[in-house]
């Protein structure tokens, strides 16, 4: 195999290596988690001892950190520093490319129903030339836009200021600025946004927090046995799609928004409900509401997209 692709997210991390004009093989993609590595050289040397691959000709890194000219780049939510020296010695590859896993999953945008994802939405014309949009929260919050001529437009909205709306959502604002200096949209809608947004709902019901993590807050809001945890999810479930309905105003990709992250998929019986919040809260933008319910919207569910789109740019 000539070409090996990797999804390095702030969480996870998926390999798999393919001919460069084969498609993508599922059940070839390896799956590791981050927090059992200490560092990028050591999951990397993990997964060439797991599979037993061969050395490829060229690495393709779809990774969660801006890509600029260097050859070396730091991850945003972890310690990591991926230098492309060092993976071509442990990989033996001749060629390492960096792209960002936002502008990789634009790319597998190229072609979205080779990926699976659930549909929201339908728009009330059909626009299969139009721009579309993805967006997700996960370890952080980013999009990315497929234009026409298969070009992605790439950004770090995860970074641009978060505007808040609700009296909860300006207390949440509030107590993250002055524990960050600012508020982004990232330290709301991402796995420790979840966790704010419980801090704050505890904090303003005059209740100790007692959850720990994302996923037992997720878990206890969901299943409606904390009502603290609930409003979190709710809160969080609203401000997705309200900014997912800002970006949409931003791009009108018309051809489509697709939804991604892992935080984003814990929202799912709230985001997919029939009085769904997600929704509610992305078409109310007043005079503009007409518009907002012409734009089809999706889960993306297929966790290897990363991939397909690592592997789309690569061939261009």
């Amino acid at each position: 195999m000539d070409l090996l692709l990797f999804d390095l997210g702030g969480t996870n991390s998926r390999f798999v290596q393919t001919a460069p004009d084969a498609p993508l093989d599922a059940a070839q993609v390896t799956r590791l988690k981050n927090d059992d590595h200490a560092s990028f050289a050591e999951i990397l040397r993990a997964y060439f001892d797991q599979s037993g691959a061969p050395a490829p000709r060229r690495v393709v890194i779809a990774l969660a950190a801006p890509i600029a000219a260097g050859d070396r780049v730091r991850l945003t939510n972890r310690d990591w520093c991926i230098d492309k020296a060092e993976i071509a010695r442990i990989s033996g590859a001749d060629r390492v490319d960096f792209i960002n896993d936002f502008e990789a999953l634009g790319h597998a945008l190229q072609d979205p129903d080779q990926l699976d994802h659930t549909p929201l939405t339908a728009a009330r014309t059909a626009q299969a030339r139009a721009p579309r949009l993805v967006l997700g929260a996960g370890t952080g919050f980013n999009s990315a836009l497929w234009l026409p001529g298969d070009q992605v437009l790439r950004c770090e909205a995860g970074h641009a200021g978060y505007a808040a709306e609700s009296d909860f959502e300006r207390a949440l604002a509030e107590r993250i600025r002055a524990e960050h200096g600012r508020c982004s949209v990232e330290r709301v809608l991402s796995g420790g946004g979840i966790e704010a947004a419980y801090r704050c709902a505890a904090s303003l019901a005059d209740e100790s927090p007692h959850l720990q993590g994302s996923r037992e807050i997720v878990a206890a809001g969901l299943s409606g046995e904390d009502e603290v945890a609930a409003r979190a999810c709710r809160a969080f479930t609203c401000a997705l799609g309200r900014v997912a309905g800002d970006l949409a105003l931003l791009f009108l990709p018309r051809g489509g928004i697709y939804l991604f992250g892992g935080a984003t998929q814990a929202m799912r019986p709230l985001i997919t409900a029939q009085d769904s919040l997600f929704l509610e809260a992305f078409h109310a933008k007043g005079r503009m509401r007409d518009l907002m319910e012409d734009f089809p919207i999706h889960l993306l569910d297929d966790d290897r997209a990363a991939l397909q789109g690592a592997l789309n740019w690569a061939r261009l």
